[in-house]
């Protein structure tokens, strides 16, 4: 396999899919995953770009989304949120993925107001960037690692990936069209060496090379090579970890302590509403087994309930 035969076969698929499986509007961040899928689309029709953004905090998605929507000549919506659709969103996220994990909740707020303004501006088949991060390597924490443990860590996390994005959708009575993740693309995908995946470039190490390529192939050269941001970063909503603790007094943080070990007062802002909506912890049926701060079953040492890693 050379790195032009695999770039080449990427591109053939990821564009059979989206051909075969059009969507409405892509929920778009202007990062690697969702540009590379707004310019393979694009070349066939011109499909609308949803990007959210906290309105109270620095945003590089919208930065970087305005920039590729006018490369492509995209219709662009932009859809700002404030404290008050965080925290609906927040009681919606919980209640839908029933968990209090700060991580998970801070990533799918954004996710779930953005799909929630696809259906209202009437679009009901969108898609997303899901499994790019996890297929070609783009997290961070990866980058650390050794190439084999990487390519380890991507062969399992295919076995049992699943994305707020689909429940979320579902929720709403949204379709969501996830190309990375399809059959033909992560069986392609795990067959790539993982040195044309992870590189070293400017004596820095980067991942996601191989779509990066594409995108330098239709896209500016700074969007193709810019930094991963997650969600939560990228759309501002990171911003959410302080004014949500802020809402949390040290009597009432204390008080939920006692019924979990909670690591922060964001946490604890989330397990109320947990608590509240009559969400409950799933306890583990195995006590070996059970999650060291919140008692519910772990997998992998990770707990999905609050997050926790390593978690026993």
């Amino acid at each position: 396999m050379t790195i032009t035969s695999i770039i080449q076969q990427i591109t053939d698929i990821l564009e059979k899919n989206i051909i075969e499986k059009p969507a409405d509007a892509i929920l778009f961040s202007g990062g690697i995953d969702t540009s590379v899928l707004a310019a393979l689309t694009c070349r066939y029709s011109k499909i609308p770009l949803v990007t959210v953004v906290f309105k109270e905090a620095f945003s590089s998605d919208l930065q970087f989304s305005t920039i590729v929507a006018k490369h492509l000549g995209a219709e662009q919506h932009i859809k700002y949120f404030d404290v008050d659709e965080a925290i609906q969103a927040a009681y919606k996220v919980i209640e839908i993925l029933k968990v209090f994990d700060p991580v998970e909740i801070r990533n799918s707020i954004p996710i779930y107001i953005g799909l929630e303004f696809c259906r209202k501006m009437g679009y009901h088949v969108v898609m997303t960037g899901d499994g790019g991060d996890e297929l070609f390597a783009g997290y961070s924490f990866l980058l650390e690692k050794p190439l084999r443990e990487i390519d380890e860590w991507i062969k399992n996390v295919v076995k049992t990936w699943s994305f707020s994005s689909s429940k979320l959708a579902k929720s709403l009575k949204i379709t969501v069209r996830q190309p990375y993740t399809s059959e033909d693309v992560v069986k392609l995908a795990l067959r790539i060496p993982i040195q044309y995946k992870v590189v070293k470039k400017d004596n820095k190490v980067i991942g996601k090379y191989i779509l990066r390529k594409i995108a330098e192939k239709y896209l500016p050269e700074k969007v193709a090579w810019r930094s991963k941001d997650p969600i939560e970063v990228g759309s501002g909503a990171s911003a959410l970890n302080t004014i949500f603790a802020q809402m949390m007094s040290d009597k009432e943080f204390n008080e939920l302590s006692r019924e979990v070990k909670l690591r922060d007062k964001e946490q604890a802002f989330y397990f109320k509403i947990f608590k509240t909506i009559g969400c409950k912890i799933p306890k583990a049926k195995n006590a070996s087994n059970a999650c060291k701060y919140c008692g519910a079953e772990v997998s992998n040492k990770f707990c999905r309930i609050c997050g926790a890693y390593p978690a026993v």
